[in-house]
């Protein structure tokens, strides 16, 4: 074999697993930043866990960085498995602020629940 497809070999190996290394970091980075700036820290270890469970990070980040900005203490893994349960987080989360807004009590699950009834409703009137 000729040496200079070796070094060749030995320059692009490494090349190719950098860029993959900085284009990984560059979007879970992204993430983390923007929720850290935003006051909805969100740590990396659970950005990379998210992503490797297939959660969609983005909408979960997003509703984060919602709910710590009105103040309600809604934890990042409540967020996750409410999506994944297929609810309107946003529209709970958008609840909730409404509630804090107008001094009604209003959980978490509570909001939830009212979601979950609200999409029972409208796939039982399709039928």
């Amino acid at each position: 074999m000729d040496t200079k497809w070796l070094v060749l070999a030995f320059l692009l190996i490494p090349l190719i697993l950098g860029l993959g290394m900085l284009y990984a970091f560059a979007t879970i980075g992204k993430l983390w930043l923007q929720s850290l700036l935003s006051g909805a820290s969100i740590s990396v270890m659970q950005i990379v866990a998210m992503k490797l469970r297939n959660s969609p990070v983005q909408k979960i980040v997003e509703m984060r960085i919602m709910a710590a900005q009105a103040g309600l203490p809604i934890r990042t893994a409540e967020i996750e498995s409410a999506i994944l349960r297929g609810v309107d987080v946003e529209l709970a989360i958008r609840s909730l602020i409404r509630a804090k807004q107008t001094n009604v009590e209003l959980t978490w699950e509570e909001a939830l629940e009212i979601e979950n009834k609200r999409w029972l409703a409208e796939r039982l009137e399709l039928l």
